[in-house]
């Protein structure tokens, strides 16, 4: 009789071990945590990966356009954009679309191609390769060709292209945005016409 209550009180020890185990909710917060820490922190990543290259895209626009806007009024050409004594050279073009796309762009990584045509059926579509550099009429550092030559003068259509390897990405290898660069690489493309207006 005595072994037999022994039994049934360990049993109930047992028993009530194991609903007090399943009941016990210290450290809950710290297992769900851990569970929703890992999707959490990729999205993270995600929007500040997609901010950053959308940021790039904005500063790449704005500093062709603003750039462009002197080769279409003639300032460049005449040497009256500001800090010219003389005509804007090609290099001299390529440097300030640098400077006005902010020190976010790596200009080690930006190709320029500039395109004239007599009128606007002339103009053609360009497509930024991800491999190699742009064909004839793309821009180099130190270029002293004057951009009335790259770019044409009074009345010409001109198609500006710039084409940048974003390489933010490939240190979020999970947010590869462009497979046709195998280390996590984008390609930015930002184009803009223009006609030359008359200047004197």
């Amino acid at each position: 009789m005595f072994i037999s209550m022994n039994r049934k009180k360990s049993a109930q020890r047992i028993a009530g071990g194991g609903r007090s185990f399943l009941n016990d909710s210290e450290g809950q917060v710290a297992v769900e945590m851990a569970l929703v820490s890992i999707p959490f922190l990729t999205m993270m990543f995600g929007i500040i990966n997609c901010g950053m290259y959308f940021y790039a895209v904005n500063c790449l626009d704005r500093g062709l356009e603003d750039s462009a806007r002197f080769i279409r009024t003639g300032e460049a050409q005449k040497g009256t954009a500001p800090g010219l004594s003389a005509q804007m050279t090609a290099g001299g073009f390529r440097t300030m679309v640098c400077q006005k796309a902010t020190s976010y762009i790596d200009c080690s990584k930006l190709q320029i191609r500039v395109f004239t045509a007599a009128d606007w059926n002339g103009v053609n579509a360009f497509t930024c390769p991800t491999t190699g550099t742009l064909d004839a009429g793309a821009i180099m550092a130190g270029d002293n060709t004057p951009i009335s030559t790259t770019a044409g003068t009074q009345s010409s259509v001109v198609l500006i292209t710039a084409c940048y390897q974003w390489t933010m990405g490939k240190y979020l290898p999970f947010m590869n945005f462009d497979r046709r660069f195998s280390d996590g690489s984008s390609l930015i493309q930002s184009s803009t016409a223009l006609k030359i207006e008359p200047y004197i």
